[in-house]
């Protein structure tokens, strides 16, 4: 009868560390440090990962840098005019378009 509450026990073990790696993905958390706690400590981590925001996921910068880019187009300062040196910092950039990702990247709220 022990060799049967054992075996249970460690499947429960096991199906609580698989849930554990499966409700770190669903949060876009890190599923390995979610088995190791699942492993480690199993009641904890399922109590913890359950109650765990979801982890919006960063967008790539090349689209932060083409919003910008529209938002800098569409502002009334023609950056074309100014020349390759920021305004703001007074770094030279070598074209316009550099110039632009330079100001929407370093300076955001100037661009915004």
């Amino acid at each position: 009868m022990k060799d049967v509450f054992i075996a249970y026990g460690v499947i429960a073990w096991i199906v609580n560390i698989f849930l554990c790696a499966w409700l770190a993905g669903q949060k876009h958390r890190s599923s390995g440090v979610w088995i190791l706690l699942g492993i480690l400590f199993p009641g904890l981590a399922i109590i913890a990962i359950a109650g765990a925001t979801i982890e919006q996921p960063v967008p790539f910068p090349r689209y932060i840098v083409n919003e910008a880019e529209n938002k800098i187009d569409n502002k009334p300062t023609n950056l074309s005019l100014m020349g390759t040196k920021c305004p703001i910092c007074g770094r030279e950039c070598e074209t316009n378009e550099s110039l632009k990702t330079h100001m929407q990247v370093l300076h955001p709220d100037v661009t915004s």
